[in-house]
């Protein structure tokens, strides 16, 4: 009876998680938040009935592991996601002939920030960081974070 449990409780668990996946893929912010919330929200629970079914020891034993694999799962993903911008700048270039300039401040305009679509003040940051690209960003903030975690 406790395995059946047990069972139905890691499906539930999935299915929440799927569906804040699908509701981060939507295209409203909205829901993006909301997708973000169950996917983050999900990660405690999922920890505790851990710990409840399996106890503690199992449980510091797959945060050890999980834990170094996700950080570098993280970290590949903000480069590919960096290297994606650069193949997309090419592609748009090769197409019209102009290159489309992409800054932090476009990603943060994507996810709607009013300062950076109308900026009052920190004018000189705005400057900066409207001419700092995307691409590179992403990836020397991948590369310094992995070469911190292995020099520590």
């Amino acid at each position: 009876m406790k395995k059946n449990i047990t069972n139905i409780i890691r499906v539930f668990f999935i299915l929440i998680w799927l569906i804040g996946i699908i509701l981060m893929v939507a295209n409203n912010s909205e829901l993006l938040f909301v997708g973000l919330l169950f996917s983050l929200l999900i990660i405690p629970v999922a920890l505790a009935f851990i710990r409840e079914n399996y106890g503690v020891k199992i449980l510091n034993s797959f945060l050890e592991k999980t834990g170094s694999y996700l950080f570098y799962i993280c970290l590949l993903i903000i480069a590919l996601i960096g290297g994606g911008i650069v193949i997309y700048q090419i592609y748009n270039y090769l197409k019209t002939g102009t290159w489309l300039r992409i800054s932090i401040i476009n990603a943060f305009v994507l996810f709607e920030n009013k300062w950076a679509i109308n900026p009052n003040d920190w004018g000189g940051l705005w400057a900066v960081l409207n001419k700092t690209p995307l691409s590179i960003s992403l990836i020397s903030f991948s590369f310094g974070l992995f070469y911190a975690k292995e020099t520590s």
